[in-house]
């Protein structure tokens, strides 16, 4: 649990920063490893912010791909 801890810091800081393609794969990786750890409430929040990050970039036809 503290390595998705780390990649979703990591991923909140890259979403600072505006690099959402690299926000994008740290919030998927801290994604896996909650779905992993079967805490739903956490990967749905770090799903919302993948959505998000594909929006931002301007993604718009991946972020209804993965909805």
């Amino acid at each position: 649990m503290l390595n998705a801890d780390i990649e979703a810091t990591a991923a909140m800081l890259h979403l600072e920063e505006k690099d959402y393609q690299i926000a994008y794969s740290y919030f998927y990786e801290a994604f896996e490893l909650y779905q992993q750890n079967k805490n739903k409430e956490k990967s749905a929040q770090l799903f919302s912010y993948m959505i998000l990050t594909k929006i931002m970039s301007g993604f718009i036809s991946e972020a209804e791909i993965l909805l």
